[in-house]
């Protein structure tokens, strides 16, 4: 479930950048344990965040801002047996721009001694598996020119990245990839 919001991410008082600032990632699917929050006094769990506005955000393909929540009106559903899922970029890659990576970011708590802990996994291409699109599709489609429009501002499109010198079409790895990805935004 996710609820809106109207925060913007494109300044240098972004609320997102001294924490895990926008991007997407360049993997093929990335499963994440819900964030949680701490007392770092004590390291005790909160049983809520101490800032409602703290928490893992997405861009929608419409430009949207949401974030990620839990249903608050299901006793079933918590942090504790919920896993979070979400599209990396050499998915995008490899089903030619029908599924899309998601935009994301992380707000941390405006609360002292509190921290956000989760985990997260990323499953990813061996590194030289060939970073190719379904046959018969055009490689440039695979980021859709919606998705490339709306991404935030540090986020890198995946054409500054993948069909370029260094990661051409033809013979691009997911080690080359990675390395564009990684120099793109470091």
């Amino acid at each position: 479930s996710s609820s809106s919001s109207s925060s913007s991410s494109s300044s240098s008082n972004d609320p997102f950048s001294d924490w895990c600032g926008w991007h997407n990632d360049h993997s093929s699917l990335t499963g994440l344990v819900v964030g949680q929050f701490v007392n770092t006094k004590t390291g005790e769990f909160l049983t809520k965040s101490p800032d409602p506005s703290a928490g893992l955000y997405i861009r929608s393909r419409k430009g949207e801002l949401l974030k990620v929540s839990l249903p608050a009106d299901n006793e079933k559903v918590h942090a504790g047996n919920t896993l979070l899922f979400q599209i990396g970029e050499s998915s995008q890659i490899h089903t030619g721009g029908i599924l899309q990576a998601t935009p994301h970011a992380v707000r941390g708590p405006d609360a002292a001694n509190v921290s956000r802990e989760s985990y997260a996994v990323f499953m990813q291409p061996s590194w030289n598996e060939p970073m190719n699109v379904p046959s018969g599709v055009d490689p440039k489609e695979a980021q859709s020119g919606q998705a490339a429009e709306q991404l935030p501002e540090r986020v890198p499109t995946l054409g500054s990245r993948y069909g370029n010198k260094n990661c051409p079409f033809t013979t691009c790895n997911y080690a080359a990839f990675t390395s564009e990805s990684l120099k793109a935004y470091h």
